[in-house]
């Protein structure tokens, strides 16, 4: 496209699309910030919780003990019943699940057991039978402490379990945000990309050709050129056709649920790129080496006998690591094959690359290189997910 305000409208459709996705994703970390901090809240009730119940029972078994003044643990066992209550109401009031609320009722029904657990072991001092006493706040103090706990943890399981849940319901659509201003950008590019057009030597050359030896010569010199961008790379796809099935495809990523599918998706993603293999690795835990997750074109003999690449490895996926930016290895003399690879950034810094191995020449595309960085967003959406399962994500189980 020549019209400069034809371009002008699709650069600026392109920064917008990046600005919205990345506003988007600014204030979706913002809600998956205030999750996090809500379920850490309820997560330190509990332990205040748990914390009054054992200063409790620490006290009620202190009314048996021989040696012990009961008149020095009654108001401590008063003070820690109070917390205790206390604690509860503050949890009821913070549950965001129905399950954490039907839990919460059965953890105040049994802490005000421990009221009446606590007056009958007193009567039973008061008389004299100190045996009595114990029998009650062993037996019954002891079975409504054990209830107790179980609802607290059923509460506490229910809310983490909620958080998890929204967080991962946020992630996937940032990944789908990130991917949609990926494909405009695309769009963008293919659309603004000037024609490449054979050079003069090449043409000349050509024409002498056909001057000496007939059409057919000129045929084989032009067959003999290696491709040079995405139009000729992808066989004469049109570039409509190509953005719809780079669209589709990144719609299908944001909807994967299981390993074997990712698989598939990469062999299609290959496919579309016309890459000899494409191999996903992935940081570590403590980000200090890459280990491969998932790949597709290569035996899986040949997976499971590859080393982890340190940080500090001197190799394009390593630099793409630590720096976050594309790699280009070149094609050598007697070599078939060059590779791009692209890093996997998330809100959390590079999560890993995914190379592609691609057919000599064509990593100098930038189409391709395009499409590789599009693909690395995207499953960099996929890949994180809760800081929880960050250790399943660096071994390749997802």
């Amino acid at each position: 496209m020549r019209s400069r305000w034809v371009r002008l409208i699709f650069t600026v459709a392109a920064l917008a699309a990046f600005g919205l996705a990345g506003f988007f994703v600014f204030r979706s970390e913002q809600h998956i910030t205030r999750v996090r901090g809500a379920a850490r809240a309820f997560n330190d009730a509990v332990r205040d919780a748990v914390g009054s119940l054992s200063e409790l029972r620490m006290s009620q078994a202190a009314y048996v003990a021989t040696g012990q003044d009961v008149a020095f643990w009654v108001p401590k066992a008063t003070s820690a019943a109070d917390s205790l209550n206390g604690s509860v109401a503050q949890l009821r009031s913070m549950a965001t699940t129905e399950a954490a609320r039907t839990a919460l009722d059965m953890v105040a029904a049994n802490a005000a057991r421990f009221s009446s657990v606590d007056q009958r072991a007193r009567e039973s001092l008061e008389q004299g039978m100190p045996v009595a006493a114990g029998d009650v706040v062993l037996s019954d103090g002891g079975e409504a402490a054990t209830a107790l706990i179980g609802a607290v943890e059923t509460a506490r399981t229910a809310e983490q379990h909620a958080a998890d849940t929204a967080e991962g319901a946020l992630r996937k659509r940032e990944a789908t945000a990130i991917a949609g201003a990926a494909a405009v950008g695309l769009v963008a590019i293919l659309l603004l990309a000037p024609r490449i057009r054979p050079a003069a030597s090449t043409i000349s050359q050509a024409e002498t050709s056909v001057n000496l030896s007939g059409g057919q010569a000129r045929e084989d010199t032009l067959l003999r050129q290696p491709p040079e961008n995405l139009l000729s790379y992808t066989g004469g796809r049109s570039a409509g056709a190509s953005l719809r099935a780079v669209s589709k495809l990144c719609t299908d990523f944001g909807r994967v649920s299981d390993v074997e599918e990712l698989k598939s998706l990469l062999g299609q993603a290959a496919g579309l790129m016309d890459v000899n293999g494409l191999m996903v690795w992935v940081g570590s835990a403590d980000g200090s080496e890459l280990q491969p997750a998932v790949a597709h074109g290569y035996p899986q003999e040949m997976l499971a006998r590859l080393p982890t690449l340190p940080r500090s490895s001197d190799n394009a996926a390593a630099a793409a690591f630590r720096s976050g930016k594309l790699q280009i290895v070149l094609a050598h003399e007697g070599s078939a094959s060059g590779a791009i690879v692209a890093p996997m950034l998330s809100s959390r810094g590079c999560v890993g690359v995914i190379s592609a191995e691609t057919q000599r020449g064509a990593e100098t595309s930038e189409s391709l290189q395009a499409m590789a960085a599009i693909f690395a967003a995207q499953l960099a959406g996929i890949l994180q997910t809760t800081p929880d399962t960050h250790e399943q994500r660096a071994t390749g189980t997802i």
